[in-house]
This record gives structure tokens, C-alpha cells and sequence, in this order.
């Protein structure tokens, strides 16, 4: 079950590169304790009010690409659904897009440092 974030909470957007940008709102308290990478970022002095560029960040990946990285962060179960080829592996467009959505998430897990992800795909894959 997601954790849910109150409006008071602090929050932080992440503007994806499609074009147009999407932007995903997540909680500033959540991707600290989910990411080494956010929680060191989040922790560096600004000197600019919280309602500045401090509270957003434009990332180089697509929405696409982030899809199963966003919802590991925001702690919402990843189900066969949500991948591209409906989480079966009977075609090779099935078999090839499941295989993008992991690659996807395993990347997203090394590169924003995230061991909550990193175990998730660790423990469906093998």
C-alpha cells in the first residue's frame, strides 16, 4: 500500500526530458530515505526560499524510462500490468518490452542510488 503524503509535506518535482516535460511530484522526505543520490542533494544548502528551483529538478531520462523507478519511490507495488508487454512473455515485442522496463528500473536504481529498487529487481528477476 502506497504511503500517502500529506499536503503538508515537503515536496519535490522531477521533470522528465520528453518533450513536453512531464513533471512528477514526489515527497522530499520519501526520496531521501529511498535515495543516497536525492538524500544528498536534498541535503545541500540552496540559499534559495523552498518554493525556488530547490524544489525541482529536470532529469535527462524520459517518463518512459522512469515509470517503474517512480513507483518504487512513491511505494506502489509494481504489478504485471504495468509493463509493456503486459508482464507476459509469450511474443518477442512481450519478451522485449518487459525486458526494457527492468533494464529501466535496474539503471534508475544504480544511478540515483536506490537499494529499495536495486532489491526489486534483484528479487523478481531471479
Amino acid at each position: 500500500m502506497p504511503l500517502s503524503t500529506s499536503t503538508e509535506e515537503a515536496q519535490f518535482v522531477l521533470i522528465t526530458s520528453d518533450n513536453p516535460p512531464i513533471s512528477h511530484t514526489l515527497s522530499r522526505s520519501r526520496l531521501s530515505a529511498l535515495s543516497k543520490t536525492f538524500d544528498n542533494l536534498l541535503s545541500l544548502p540552496t540559499g534559495l526560499a523552498a518554493d525556488d528551483s530547490a524544489s525541482r529538478m529536470e532529469l535527462t531520462e524520459t517518463s518512459v524510462e522512469l515509470e517503474g523507478f517512480l513507483k518504487v519511490m512513491r511505494g506502489e507495488e509494481i504489478v504485471e500490468g504495468d509493463f509493456p508487454g503486459g508482464g507476459t512473455f509469450d511474443s518477442d515485442e512481450e519478451k522485449e518490452g518487459n525486458k526494457v522496463y527492468w533494464i529501466n528500473l535496474a539503471r534508475m536504481a544504480d544511478k540515483y542510488d536506490c537499494p529499495t529498487a536495486r532489491l526489486y529487481v534483484t528479487s523478481l528477476l531471479w
